[in-house]
């Protein structure tokens, strides 16, 4: 959460809630406030226990259902967003849905292991540049981009 390099009137996004426990998102709950949070997670099983883990905490963030590499469906733009789950590829819904001048904060990585901790300065909405910030971080794959159930024969 450092490496969003936030104050507190920020507005966070993050994608994996809490990886299903709710953990992270109760840290920013406590952190921003609430109000500030908004926290999208794809299954709904998870995305229920997380929601009733942070409501025996006391925190009420704006929880969303649904596949998050399509984005929050925020109406306004977050200070800051952050995955808390690998990604092959920034979607371009964080890049819009994170104001101009605000950090995404993801773990890219491929089907079998991470590449790194990689941290972006958004533009204008539409661009966003930066670099790799810590190497093989260990956070688990999108569900939407998970490694097919076949790759085929490998040889020998």
């Amino acid at each position: 959460m450092q490496m969003l390099d936030a104050d507190d009137e920020s507005t966070v996004t993050e994608y994996g809630t809490g990886t299903g426990t709710g953990y992270s998102t109760a840290l920013m709950c406590h952190r921003f406030g609430p109000d500030k949070v908004t926290s999208v997670e794809t299954d709904p099983g998870v995305a229920g226990r997380a929601r009733a883990a942070l409501d025996r905490c006391g925190y009420a963030p704006r929880l969303i259902t649904g596949n998050g590499l399509a984005g929050a469906d925020r109406t306004d733009q977050a200070e800051r967003t952050i995955a808390t789950m690998g990604v092959r590829g920034i979607p371009w819904a964080w890049v819009r849905e994170t104001a101009p001048g605000g950090l995404i904060v993801a773990t890219l990585r491929g089907w079998l292991r991470s590449l790194g901790l990689v941290r972006l300065v958004v533009e204008d909405g539409q661009h966003a540049t930066g670099q790799f910030i810590a190497a093989d971080p260990a956070f688990m794959m999108a569900w939407q981009q998970a490694a097919p159930a076949n790759l085929g024969m490998l040889p020998g």
